[in-house]
């Protein structure tokens, strides 16, 4: 272990966020994770069986419907357009951080 360094950092910071700033500074940022974890995971569940019909169908009957590579496409697409409208989200996550808390200079 490098000097200085402590054996678990992620609890110690933990600790530390919940000794100093309060229990509730573990949850900053929290509605922003979830607004974008609910765009991505929605699109991505609803939209996969829609693909994987109409790529079966597409494949005239090429592609099983229980086969693997249909799955992949189907799963792949519906990834790439979840993770394409989610982004907007990870945006305003990052670019707009949570205010200052009272007692804080401004």
């Amino acid at each position: 272990m490098a000097p200085g360094a402590r054996a678990n950092a992620f609890w110690s910071v933990g600790v530390e966020m919940a000794r100093t700033e309060g229990i509730r500074s573990l949850a900053g940022g929290m509605s922003a994770s979830m607004l974008r974890e609910v765009v991505y995971s929605g699109i991505r569940m609803g939209t996969y069986e829609l693909f994987k019909d109409k790529l079966h169908d597409a494949s005239n009957g090429a592609l099983s419907r229980e086969g693997l590579p249909l799955k992949i496409m189907a799963a792949s697409i519906a990834a790439t357009i979840g993770s394409a409208l989610a982004n907007p989200a990870d945006l305003v996550k990052g670019t707009y951080p949570l205010p200052p808390r009272s007692g804080y200079p401004k």
